[in-house]
């Protein structure tokens, strides 16, 4: 069935604006100007993709890059051109050969951060050691903390007499315990048990401002076993956020 021009208009427009919805930060700009009589106009072309455009927040869009500053991407897309600020990509791959063409330049300069024992609120204190040694893990393997070494905190923690075992969960123990290591962040939290459900809430605080910046919280109703994977989903959900604040 064809439309006409009017609900054609209409159509177009409602992709626009879903898709500046849900890349969030990004700008639809429609072509603008007069239609071209139908005799003028050249022969619709087939839209062919060079590039796809990841997001930091895992979204991916294919489409053609137009133009790349230091104040914008415009990328070409088969429903309207988007401007997007730089921040907001991870990477622009090339379709044909999978590699990046464009891994956006960043001032990324990681910031210093240790991660506190989690306190154990019905769990063994050993489980949750093995809890905080992935997490530990998990934000160690992104490019946006510079991580302290477990046995340099223990160590440090030793040396002062820090009161308790360097477990923490309220923002004073952890501001605390972050000057004392001379880091910039620092990350703990608690896990416990309700039954058969467990709960772990962690949060990012800034050592100098003493303002817990980041609070995730996840349940799990499921085997211990589960954990493992549930801390690990808690750190990248953590420097993801992390990421997009900056």
């Amino acid at each position: 069935m064809r439309l006409s021009k009017k609900k054609h208009s209409i159509l177009r427009g409602a992709w626009i604006a879903v898709a500046a919805f849900l890349l969030g930060g990004c700008t639809a700009l429609p072509q603008q100007g007069r239609r071209a009589p139908s005799h003028q106009r050249p022969s619709r072309q087939r839209f062919e993709p060079e590039s796809i455009i990841r997001f930091i927040n895992g979204d991916e869009v294919e489409g053609l890059v137009e133009s790349i500053d230091d104040e914008r991407v415009t990328f070409k897309t088969s429903y309207a051109t988007l401007t997007i600020p730089p921040e907001r990509v991870l990477s622009i791959i090339d379709i044909s050969t999978k590699a990046p063409v464009y891994p956006v330049k960043r001032t990324w300069e990681p910031e210093s951060i240790a991660v506190a024992d989690l306190t154990p609120l019905t769990l063994s204190r050993e489980e949750v050691r093995t809890l905080t040694e992935v997490l530990h893990a998990t934000l160690a393997q992104t490019k946006y903390f510079d991580v302290l070494a477990r046995s340099e905190i223990q160590t440090v923690l030793e040396t002062q007499q820090f009161r308790g075992s360097g477990a923490c969960d309220d923002a004073a123990c952890l501001v605390e315990m972050g000057k004392l290591l001379s880091v910039q962040k620092i990350v703990g939290g608690s896990v416990g048990r309700v039954g058969t459900t467990y709960s772990i809430t962690v949060r990012l605080v800034d050592v100098e401002t003493g303002k817990t910046e980041i609070t995730v919280y996840k349940k799990l109703r499921a085997e211990p076993d589960g954990l493992l994977d549930l801390i690990a989903d808690i750190g990248r959900e953590l420097s993801r956020r992390y990421a997009e604040a900056r």
